[in-house]
C-alpha cells in the first residue's frame, strides 16, 4: 500500500503573504500529493497571511488541518505538538518562506522505502532576489556514517528539507526548545538512538538568503544558546571535550563579527 504523507508548515508573525502562498502551492503541486497538510499558526500573523491560509484551506478542505495558537510558543514546542497530531507515520517539514521542488516528496518517499531509513533530507538552493537564480547551495553529507561524523561539528541536515518517520522522532522525545538548535539537537538524539539517516544530493528545496538570515546567526543570545547546546552534546558523550572547545571557539568567533563579514564566511566557506 502506498505510504501516506503528512506535511507540517508553521506560520509566524514575520511570515509574508506572498511567500506563504508560494510555499503552500509548492506543497499541493507535488508529483506525490500529500494526504494531510497541518498548518500551524504560532501566535498572531498579519491579515494578508490569514487570508492566504483561509483561501488555501477553502480550496483544499479534505487534506488541510489548521492549528492556531494565540501566543507564540516557539518552533520546538509547536513542531513537536504538530508531529504528535499528524495522522500519518511519514511526515515532511516545510517552512513558510521556502519552495519545494515538484518531485521532492516522491523522491524522499522512495528513499525511505528503498533504503529503509528513518529520515531523509536534501541540499538546499539559496537565492537573494530571484528564485530562478540560485546563488549558493548548502551541501550536506549523503550517507549515514558521513552524516553522523559531520554532526559532531555542524548540523548534518537541512531542516526545511526533511521527511521522517513519526515514531522515530517521538521515540527520542521530539523537538526540544533550544532556540536556533531545535532540529540539530533532535538529529543528534536520533543518531544516538540508532535512527538511520540519508540525504539526497539534489536541491529539493529553495530558500531566500541574505543579510537578515546571517543576522539571526549572530549576537549574544545566539552564542548562549549555542554553548548550551554544545554542553548537551558533551554531557551525552556525543562529542569529546576537545571537540566541544573547538566547536565553541570557532562558533563564537563567527557570531561576534560584523554581519557582513559573517555573511561572507557563510557564502565562501559554508556553502558551495
Amino acid at each position: 500500500m502506498e505510504n501516506k504523507i503528512s506535511v507540517i508548515i508553521p506560520i509566524y508573525i514575520n511570515s509574508k503573504a506572498n511567500e506563504v502562498k508560494e510555499a503552500l502551492e509548492s506543497i499541493i503541486s507535488q508529483t506525490k500529493k500529500p494526504d494531510e497538510i497541518l498548518i500551524i499558526i504560532d501566535g498572531p500573523v498579519i491579515q494578508d497571511v490569514d487570508f492566504v491560509i483561509s483561501t488555501f484551506i477553502i480550496k483544499n478542505p479534505q487534506i488541510c488541518t489548521l492549528k492556531r495558537y494565540s501566543n507564540n510558543l516557539g518552533i520546538g514546542v509547536v513542531l513537536f505538538e504538530g508531529v504528535k497530531q499528524c495522522k500519518y507515520d511519514i511526515i515532511a517539514r516545510m517552512d513558510s518562506d521556502d519552495i519545494a521542488v515538484s518531485n521532492r516528496f516522491q523522491k524522499q518517499l522512495a528513499v525511505i522505502n528503498e533504503k529503509n531509513v528513518d529520515i531523509v533530507g536534501s541540499y538546499i538552493g539559496e537565492f537573494y532576489e530571484s528564485k530562478t537564480e540560485i546563488r549558493n547551495i548548502r551541501v550536506v553529507p549523503i550517507k549515514h556514517d558521513d552524516i553522523k561524523k559531520f554532526s559532531k561539528k555542524r548540523n548534518p541536515m537541512n531542516h526545511m528539507t526533511v521527511m521522517f518517520k513519526k515514531n522515530s522522532v517521538i521515540d527520542v522525545g521530539g523537538y526540544s526548545h533550544i532556540a536556533g538548535f531545535e532540529d540539530y539537537y533532535l538529529w543528534t538524539r536520533m543518531l544516538i538512538n540508532n535512527s538511520k539517516f540519508y540525504n539526497i544530493n539534489e536541491c529539493l528545496v529553495i530558500t531566500k538568503s541574505g543579510d537578515e538570515v546571517y543576522k539571526r546567526r549572530g549576537g549574544l543570545s545566539y552564542i548562549k544558546n549555542e554553548i548550551y547546546f554544545e554542553k548537551k552534546l558533551l554531557k551525552a558523550h556525543y562529542i569529546t571535550f576537545i571537540r566541544f572547545i573547538i566547536n565553541v571557539v570557532t562558533r563564537v568567533c563567527v557570531r561576534i563579527i560584523p554581519n557582513g563579514l559573517r555573511g561572507l564566511i557563510y557564502k565562501t566557506f559554508l556553502r558551495s
